[in-house]
């Protein structure tokens, strides 16, 4: 995998009271084979008229615990949560916005073409500990981040409550069984945004993307669609209406051996919504990433 690329899957925990049990749980996995606590506050720098978030790159500066580190990101997508994106990590001497760091890295002239002059400020803030817990498992190596904390901008703060799966080495298949297994066990949701774009939404900086259906054969393009939509609702405390989703998902998927069986759990999620209007988000969201999963293998 390339070293200046991050894949991840961000999980938001949706009932403060399990945090505790999640980080148990996490802990005693098999395939465990260290953990690590450490503070994070972090400085994200733009302009004021937003340049570099136009252009989808974000510029932080980040003390963990002892350390500063520089960190460009972009070129990135959200595929129903899951982020893939370059990623660039300099150590610097202070928290001070200093783009010359990254003079020997391609991504410097295009930075400063983005820029074009203009003077970089901060708009938001992150403070928040985190316990890494290094996971194997067939081959693959995945960072577990428990993260707990506070956005912070424009005066205002949100919480930070979630687990974060990054990618460190292998298939990103075992990136979403992993998270299958604990969204089946624990409450919670998948979360396609950044800390950074929540800060931004926080700041009255940038809106909520809308979720758009996508008329696509391709039975991923509905996975996806799905769990924006279960985030949004679960979210937003508000019933979303994905009925004729989940019936064209589970057409799709009738004639896919990898998948056999999945369609008649969706069948059921279908007829409950029909007949009750209610589903067990976690037995729904464990569905979408095993189906996820199979798709990719």
């Amino acid at each position: 995998m390339n070293k200046n690329k991050e894949i991840e899957l961000k999980l938001q925990v949706m009932d403060e009271h399990v945090w505790p049990m999640i980080g148990t749980y996490i802990k005693n996995l098999r395939g465990v084979k260290h953990s690590d606590k450490i503070h994070l506050r972090a400085n994200y720098f733009d302009t004021v008229d937003e340049r570099l978030s136009k252009a989808r790159l974000s510029y932080r500066v980040r003390r963990e615990n002892d350390v500063w580190i520089a960190t460009i990101k972009g070129d990135g997508s959200s595929l129903g949560g899951l982020h893939s994106r370059m990623e660039i990590n300099v150590p610097v001497h202070s928290s001070k916005p200093d783009l010359s760091v990254f003079q020997a890295n391609d991504i410097h002239k295009k930075i400063l073409q983005v820029l074009d002059g203009g003077v970089l400020e901060g708009i938001v803030q992150t403070d928040f500990e985190r316990e890494a817990v290094l996971f194997e498992q067939n081959e693959t190596w995945i960072e577990i981040a428990l993260d707990q904390g506070s956005i912070i901008a424009a005066d205002k703060k949100s919480p930070i409550l979630e687990v974060e799966l990054e990618l460190k080495k292998g298939k990103a298949a075992e990136l979403l069984s992993l998270g299958a297994q604990l969204a089946g066990q624990f409450p919670l949701r998948i979360e396609s945004k950044s800390k950074l774009f929540r800060g931004l939404i926080l700041a009255g900086r940038a809106k909520e993307n809308p979720v758009s259906f996508l008329d696509s054969s391709n039975p991923l393009y509905y996975v996806y669609e799905l769990l924006d939509l279960i985030s949004q609702e679960w979210t937003e405390e508000k019933q979303v209406d994905s009925r004729q989703h989940l019936k064209t998902l589970a057409g799709l998927l009738s004639y896919r051996q990898q998948i056999i069986g999945v369609e008649i759990e969706l069948q059921e999620i279908y007829n409950k919504l029909n007949e009750t209007g209610k589903y067990d988000r976690q037995k729904y969201m464990f569905s979408l990433l095993q189906i996820w999963k199979n798709m990719i293998l």
